[in-house]
């Protein structure tokens, strides 16, 4: 886990001093740092359903993260939509509880919150 984790942190700081040095010739730099990815050999492997449980319980976004929602970030963020992101490190991992809250302790909220934003 300490490789693991010292990696991670590695490509971090490698896209933000990327993203400084690259930035006046506006080539932007950024990194995608998914989380627990469902694959094809976990399926094949066969995963418990107590060990999902306990991803789901641990995020805020109760679902699991497959190759086609890192793929959309991915998509995204070579795209113009996201011309003026740079120097970031993007942990698509649907949020982190680390206590997780039983699901009854949870409050009851819409679904989702509608954010507008324009780009000038």
């Amino acid at each position: 886990m300490v490789a693991y984790a010292t990696a991670k942190a590695a490509i971090s700081g490698m896209t933000r001093v990327l993203a400084r040095e690259l930035g006046a010739p506006n080539i932007r730099v950024n990194a995608l740092l998914p989380g627990a990815v469902v694959t094809e050999r976990q399926r094949a492997r066969g995963r418990s359903r107590k060990t999902s449980s306990r991803y789901l319980d641990a995020q805020c976004l109760e679902f699991r993260l497959s190759v086609d929602d890192v793929a959309q970030v991915a998509l995204f963020m070579a795209s113009d939509g996201a011309r003026a992101i740079t120097d970031r490190a993007s942990s698509s991992t649907r949020g982190s509880r680390r206590r997780a809250t039983p699901p009854e302790a949870r409050p009851t909220l819409p679904h989702a919150v509608a954010v507008s934003t324009t780009l000038h």
